[in-house]
């Protein structure tokens, strides 16, 4: 051969060599296609050479690239191909290779008696060379063949590994081969002994019995911790990744926050440097974020879930399993993002990726159907992922009734609970005889937690299969069920304080009241450690009623101070509707504890109570609203009870407070005097009749309509009974404290009062003289007292003139759905009355087709006096919070769903305003209605108020609008000789009163607010 020739080979040859290093960096990039095109240059150069060491070395490494991409039988061709190469040159370390090779595709193929054989030959081949590491890599193979069926015999292999491939001694390349091998092994046998630790689907017993699963910790870090040496000398920074990430698993799973921290942002820095490593930065992400979930950091947590959700959607996928591994995982990410915001009461939030969460997964598993694979890791990623999908479904729906129930949405919260229980994630264990659907669904869940190694969610099952068997009677088992999830939940604490509640209810059932106190004790601590506030404060609630039932009542009085404390300590971030009704939840806990402490003879501490459990969400939303610092909104305390005391003094003013005690068989009635002094009853009801409908009855009794008006409705008649039905509702709300009030009618009294008492028009009770009460008091009213000293607090309008609005063109509404719209009966007294009163205020009223929305809405922030006679509107059009001011429609070209409420002033339009108006009069049918809340306020007057507005006039139902009109054009008459708000209603009130004797056409309209 000429020194040309050769020449010419031996470049040939160094390509080839250079073409396969190249590739096998690509391979461990997983950059498979771009890897697998340089093995094939090389094999091609190789044969064209017939270099027979090359040629073999390219042809198992073409097989390797075919094996990742489970392409089982592309991968044993080559192998085989490359076999014949060393055996025909002898070269032992190329076959022991490749036979191992073959050995784990048979076992990722399902063939363990072929993968066992070949990996047997590579181990015979590799010792008869003499070669410690092909005898590591030979062993390694045995050893993952074996561990899926023994796995004691496979750690076994993998440690015989490990000494064998430190005893190699190669240098240079050799050795910087040899070094890598050593840090796979040292990875398994983490991943090994950390799985095994934590339980994930092994048992400690298979290795030694021992062995304590904090040990089995102990030494997963000891190999991770030298792997990560070991790659960062070779500068392996993959393998080094990998290694700290692994670290970083330990160090979560042992609560070291910090150090966990640590480990997994220097993983990430790491693969965050290199190209095609999305899949284990969006996993470092995520497990950067269980770390601060366990930390209690949940913000933080969100902040690195969303980081792993953008890096998710953007890892290319190459096969159908691969896709629908993405796409679970894009699912599961969303579900622990909805976690982490339902722990920090961002219930809106949570509630918005649970759903995402459940679209994501059910579209992903409807496509599993079409997927067909031979290749066992493919099946097993399939199979795995199912469940897990299931899982993140099913937990989707149980979360998303617990935030709609939280949020006082009962509708949804029950169909979120009936879809969690149609949700199946696995196939059940076979049921005992006696069984249930809450039993089969328990097991279910526990068969899941299993599968995926959750052992806090196996915790969970276990305390519900207990559950449901304490529910089928069957006590024994279900205590034995609640024992082994209490053990568990101790060492996986997630859930612990879940499986102490069910173990207290359990006992509780027993009539085992110590024993249930203890549990729901270790409960709420439980809750409290890991931060579930909402929990906590619901366990204390239950803690306080199972005290005040065995009448301790002392330990009752604190545990329900406890959950108030809890529930308050939780700044909700939720739109005004839902601060509504979370409310409505915990409004419970409030009236227990008025009833525990008036039991105790504690009226003034119960008054405390009283005023902290009202309108709770209406006043946070007023101290947003005012605060100039909207990042940080202020904490608005409970009054005091001498805070109660300045308010009443404030005001120049009687305070009467009214509270529903918890078992409706009691009102409480308190009067806060301008001097101070404070007077407590206690009125027992007396009625078999619900109090909502003794007041309903005397409203019905004279004439009050309620509803709709599209069409002119039908005139109730006052009954004979009417003046009955009025003095019954002042014996029983009046007369008690009458002795208390001001004798002056001139002298305000402001009624608060609780729930169906919003709805009773105080101005027309009669005493047993048959005088109304607006005759001996000016009447106010408020949701609360605290309220007024907000509203007070307020500067003095700045805005000058005044807005009359009258009998608008009226807008057409839809009544029912599936009919068509219908136009609101006009109002032409209500015209009159809107030009008789722009007289007064000196100003031109906005009549028929001038009183357009976009008009009213543009002079409303302008106006010091606001006046709408039109119609108000309870519904809210699925627009947010319940009521409507019909205006004249602005536009005919308009979407249909703007057509739909065109001309409707909605009450979440007029809460996003900015209103500086001293006074607005809603002359309109019963715009003072509206849902009756535990927090209140209503409607219109609570949008109005929010928006900035000192003092609202409203009415109770629909008045006959000729009385209205003499009523409302008196009030102001009153107003221009004196300014006190309250004085002139009440002299409008007495006045319309001599035309109209019936209370129904002067007695609807209430002032909520500041009567100066």
């Amino acid at each position: 051969m000429s020194q040309a020739v050769a020449q010419t080979s031996s470049d040939s040859n160094n390509q080839a060599d250079k073409l396969i290093k190249q590739g096998e960096k690509l391979r461990d990039s997983l950059q498979l296609q771009a890897a697998l095109k340089k093995f094939e240059e090389a094999l091609s150069i190789a044969r064209k050479n017939k270099n027979k060491a090359f040629e073999g070395k390219a042809l198992n490494n073409i097989g390797n690239v075919y094996a990742d991409l489970n392409q089982a039988q592309q991968a044993i061709s080559y192998y085989q191909q490359g076999l014949e190469v060393a055996k025909a040159t002898d070269n032992t370390d190329l076959e022991a290779r490749i036979l191992s090779n073959i050995g784990l595709t048979y076992r990722d193929s399902g063939d363990s008696k072929r993968a066992l054989e070949y990996c047997n030959k590579a181990l015979t081949v590799a010792r008869r060379s003499g070669n410690h590491e092909t005898e590591a890599l030979a062993f390694k193979g045995l050893g993952a063949v074996a561990i899926t069926s023994d796995i004691g015999k496979g750690i076994e292999y993998i440690e015989q590994a490990l000494v064998a491939v430190r005893k190699a001694n190669g240098t240079g390349d050799d050795r910087l081969r040899q070094r890598n091998l050593e840090v796979t092994i040292l990875m398994s046998m983490g991943g090994l002994y950390y799985g095994i630790g934590v339980g994930g689907g092994l048992t400690q017993t298979d290795v030694t019995p021992s062995q304590a699963p904090g040990k089995l910790i102990d030494r997963s870090l000891e190999y991770y911790q030298q792997a990560a040496v070991i790659a960062k000398e070779t500068g392996d920074s993959l393998q080094q990744g990998k290694a700290l990430s692994g670290m970083g698993s330990v160090y979560n799973i042992r609560s070291e926050f910090a150090e966990a921290i640590k480990s997994y942002e220097q993983a990430l820095e790491i693969f965050k440097k290199s190209d095609g490593l999305q899949l284990q930065v969006r996993d470092t992400l995520s497990s950067l974020a269980e770390v601060y979930v366990n930390w209690n950091n949940k913000d933080k947590a969100i902040s690195y879930y969303q980081q792993a959700l953008a890096i998710n959607q953007a890892i290319p996928t190459n096969t159908p399993v691969n896709t629908f591994v993405i796409n679970t995982q894009q699912g599961l990410i969303q579900v622990n993002i909805a976690n982490a915001y339902a722990d920090t009461s961002k219930y809106e939030q949570a509630i918005k990726f649970y759903e995402q969460a459940i679209t994501t997964l059910k579209t992903s598993l409807n496509k599993t159907g079409s997927i067909t694979t031979s290749n066992l890791t493919e099946q097993f990623l399939l199979q795995n992922n199912k469940l897990l999908a299931n899982q993140g479904i099913k937990v989707s729906y149980i979360k998303l009734c617990v935030s709609y129930r939280v949020l006082g949405q009962n509708e949804a919260s029950n169909k979120a609970c009936k879809d969690a229980s149609s949700q199946t994630a696995s196939t059940p264990e076979t049921p005992p005889k006696k069984t249930s659907k809450e039993l089969e669904e328990a097991q279910q869940s526990l068969a899941s937690a299993q599968s995926v190694g959750n052992r806090s969610l196996e915790a969970n099952a276990l305390a519900k299969i207990g559950n449901a068997y304490a529910d089928l009677g069957e006590k024994d088992r279900a205590w034995e069920y609640l024992q082994k999830a209490i053990k568990l939940a101790r060492e996986y604490p997630l859930f612990e304080y879940f499986v102490l509640f069910q173990a207290g209810s359990f006992q509780e059932k027993q009539q085992q009241s110590d024993l249930a106190i203890n549990y729901y004790k270790q409960a709420a601590a439980s809750a409290s450690k890991r931060n579930q506030k909402l929990e906590e404060a619901n366990i204390y609630s239950h803690l306080g009623t199972l005290y005040h039932t065995r009448k301790n009542l002392p330990e009752a009085t604190t545990a329900l101070y406890n959950a108030i404390k809890v529930f308050e300590s939780i700044r909700v971030d939720l739109t005004d509707k839902n601060q509504i009704s979370i409310f409505e939840t915990q409004a419970q806990v409030y009236s227990l504890l008025q009833q525990v402490l008036v039991s105790q003879n504690k009226y003034q501490e119960a008054l405390e109570v009283s005023e902290r459990g009202r309108a709770r969400a209406f006043i946070n939303l007023l101290a947003a609203r005012q605060s100039q610092n909207k990042s940080n909104l202020p904490e608005i305390l409970p009054p005091t009870l001498k805070d109660i005391q300045k308010i009443a003094k404030q005001q120049n003013a009687t305070f009467v407070e009214y509270s529903i005690s918890k078992n409706k068989s009691d009102i409480y009635i308190w009067v806060v005097k301008p001097t101070g002094q404070i007077e407590f009853k206690q009125v027992d009801i007396n009625s078999n009749t619900p109090l909502k409908d003794i007041v309903v009855t005397a409203l019905d009794s004279i004439g009050a309509t309620r509803g709709l008006t599209v069409v002119a409705p039908e005139k109730k008649q006052p009954q004979a009974n009417a003046t009955q039905k009025l003095q019954a509702l002042h014996q029983l709300l009046i007369a008690p404290i009458a002795q208390h009030l001001p004798k002056n009618p001139n002298e305000k009294v402001i009624f608060v009062p609780q729930n169906e008492l919003f709805l009773i028009p105080f101005p027309a009770l009669q005493d047993n003289q048959g005088k109304y009460l607006v005759e001996k008091h000016t009447i106010l009213t408020s949701p609360s007292i605290q309220l007024l000293q907000l509203t007070y607090e307020r500067r003095l309008s700045s805005s000058q003139g005044a807005l009359v609005v009258g009998n608008p063109i009226m807008p057409s509404i839809k009544v029912r759905a599936g009919q068509p719209p219908q136009q609101l009966v006009s109002l032409p007294f209500a015209e009159k009355e809107a030009r008789e009163i722009a007289t007064i205020l000196n100003t031109k009223p906005l009549i028929g087709k001038e009183a357009t929305k976009p008009q009213v809405k543009q002079l409303m922030g302008q106006a010091r006096i606001i006046h709408l006679a039109t119609h108000g509107l309870l519904d809210d059009f699925g627009l947010g919070i319940p009521g409507a001011i019909a205006l004249a429609p602005s536009s005919t070209n308009l979407t249909k769903a703007q057509q739909n409420n065109d001309g409707l002033l909605t009450a979440s339009e007029i809460l996003n305003m900015k209103l500086n108006a001293d006074l607005v009069v809603l002359s309109a049918c019963q715009t003072g209605q509206g849902t009756l809340t535990g927090d209140g306020v209503i409607g219109l007057s609570r949008s109005l108020i929010a928006a900035g507005t000192k003092s609202v006039v409203v009415s109770l139902w629909s008045v006959d609008d000729a009385s209205t009109k003499i009523l409302m054009t008196e009030f102001y008459r009153q107003m221009q000789k004196n300014p006190d708000k309250g004085a002139a209603l009440r002299q409008a009130m007495l006045t319309t009163m001599k035309q109209y004797p019936n209370p129904e056409h002067w007695a609807a309209f209430t002032l909520i607010g500041e009567s100066i």
